[in-house]
């Protein structure tokens, strides 16, 4: 994870149910005085979950979700938001446990 991105995983509710659909969104907040580039958002969503997982980045259109997505750049204080949504299981039990990782490239502003 790069050490200068504030990365946080918030899901939509703590209790899943069979065939019911989980909304996770990914907030990163870029904290330093530099700009954010190259950056690559990582999820490979827990083998709970159907093959059905879709992405959004403005929360009203969705496009399947390939296990990863490439953002170009984050401004100085900026934030990027982005939601996953995926079906879990039938017969899937237990706790449903999903990491996200976070890859960047920091440059000083005027050299994007």
């Amino acid at each position: 994870m790069a050490d200068e991105l504030t990365v946080t995983l918030e899901v939509s509710c703590k209790f899943a149910t069979e065939s019911g659909r989980l909304y996770y969104q990914i907030t990163l907040e870029n904290e330093t005085e530099q700009w954010a580039t190259d950056i690559m958002i990582h999820d490979v969503l827990p083998e709970q979950f159907n093959d059905d997982a879709k992405y959004s980045i403005d929360g009203e259109n969705w496009d399947d979700w390939k296990g990863f997505l490439e953002v170009e750049s984050i401004e100085p204080g900026g934030v990027f938001v982005m939601f996953l949504s995926a079906t879990v299981k039938q017969g899937a039990v237990g706790i449903i446990e999903n990491r996200v990782a976070v890859d960047a490239k920091f440059c000083e502003i005027g050299n994007v």
